[in-house]
């Protein structure tokens, strides 16, 4: 027990007995009471960090510790990034400004997602937004977010007319992207104005529909389809801007320079789809005990990338050969060489139509060309080992560790692929994805 009045060793405590807590033979009800309980807990613990922050922040905390900004002290002393960082201090200094929303704040009134959305509409309205401080936090606390959200928007547009700054180009002014690496991908966040947004939403539904209840696969959430649709779109646009048109050439037609070495690093750029790699040729194969230093699989511009993603973005791309002796100098330069070839694709193209997945009909022009037996373990690139595989796809069969077989009558199934030696994945016969 601690000794101790201070309520933060209290909670300390309380967290250590909870992570103690055997719940192995709870039944799913009391594992579901408990989530509910700790969510609670969690946003009370949520609200007082907004609070903590907000008087830290008037007091000029991160100044005085040699900081430029209290973001900046955040992301260097609390387990947070930069977009959560400038979030966290907007509706801390908004909480700090308006004693009414603190109140409701403290007491459980309102949640820390709605002080977020309360701060964003009030931010370049904070006189009309303590005027109407009570209306709007009464709103609060009756509406969910979807329709607090709702109610915002409309309290917003009747400030601005009021203000006489209804300008729609004010929301545009303000249209922005964060992409904030993390060791497994990025966060991105940002603002749309409301044609934007819909606009974008819209076409990323289009993009990626709902899925089969009972398909294959699970169905992925909005979220993941949303994300998704974002990348295809963007590599829509890539290689329409290579080809003149929209969905031309592909991405064999795409420059792409890449590197072998005895011994050393290769690269390959798709600028069709502004992607290169850095890989070294040992680690691709999955030859010998690689040291960490020698050991490459960087995309360039995010880090380092697990092998098979490197695998699955060689599959489709057109690719030169550069030998690098032990200095690293070039010694000889190769002529580039298609994989696979304009003409291949287009064949391929006639072939599939679509994604040949199991039960997928995304159509050729977002679809990657795909080695059934791949490159590094002798797959040729021949129309019989080739097939169209969507990128969402293509990601499950690399990443996903499958394997997609084509029968005898053409048709293809799914196999697990096991998890390989190092000294088997270097091994030409073993089995591949």
């Amino acid at each position: 027990m601690f000794a101790t009045s201070d309520p933060l060793d209290l909670i300390i405590e309380g967290y250590e007995k909870l992570a103690a807590e055997d719940r192995r033979g709870w039944s799913t009800a009391a594992l579901g009471d408990r989530i509910t309980a700790v969510a609670a807990a969690r946003e009370r613990l949520d609200a007082e960090l907004v609070r903590l922050v907000g008087q830290w922040d008037a007091g000029d905390g991160w100044g005085t510790d040699g900081y430029a900004s209290p973001r900046a002290w955040l992301t260097s002393n609390t387990p947070t990034n930069g977009p959560s960082a400038s979030r966290q201090v907007r509706n801390a200094r908004h909480v700090q400004q308006f004693d009414a929303t603190a109140d409701a704040l403290a007491d459980g009134a309102i949640t820390t997602a709605e002080v977020e959305l309360l701060a964003e509409v009030a931010k370049g309205r904070e006189e009309l937004y303590a005027r109407d401080e009570h209306v709007l936090l009464d709103a609060a606390k009756r509406l969910g977010l979807r329709d607090l959200t709702t109610a915002l928007h409309t309290w917003r547009h009747l400030a601005d007319d009021e203000l006489g700054t209804g300008d729609p180009g004010k929301g545009h002014e303000r249209i922005g992207l964060h992409v904030s690496p993390t060791p497994l991908g990025s966060v991105l966040a940002g603002f749309l104005d409301p044609e934007g947004a819909t606009t974008l939403t819209h076409a990323l539904d289009l993009l990626e529909p709902p899925d089969p209840k009972f398909g294959v696969d699970a169905p992925r959430s909005l979220s993941q389809r949303r994300g998704e649709g974002l990348v295809k779109l963007a590599r829509f646009f890539l290689d329409a801007g290579a080809s003149g048109r929209a969905g031309g050439g592909g991405r064999g037609e795409g420059e792409v320079e890449s590197g072998v070495e005895s011994g050393v690093e290769s690269g390959v750029r798709r600028s069709t789809s502004a992607v290169e790699l850095v890989f070294t040729v040992d680690s691709l194969r999955g030859i010998g005990a690689l040291a960490l230093d020698d050991h490459r699989c960087e995309l360039s511009g995010f880090g380092s990338v697990p092998l098979d993603t490197i695998r699955r973005l060689a599959c489709d791309a057109r690719v030169g050969w550069m030998t690098i002796g032990d200095s690293r100098i070039p010694l000889d330069v190769g002529r580039l060489r298609r994989t696979p070839t304009v003409a291949q694709r287009r064949a391929i193209v006639v072939r599939d139509r679509h994604c040949q997945y199991p039960q997928c009909d995304a159509p050729a022009r977002w679809c990657d060309v795909h080695h059934l037996v791949e490159w590094e373990h002798g797959g040729t690139t021949d129309l019989a080992n080739l097939v169209l595989l969507c990128r969402r796809h293509h990601v499950v069969v690399h990443e996903g560790r499958k394997r997609l077989v084509r029968e005898a009558d053409g048709a293809y199934r799914l196999e697990a692929r096991p998890r390989r030696s190092r000294r088997a994945r270097g091994d030409p016969a073993a089995p591949s994805g």
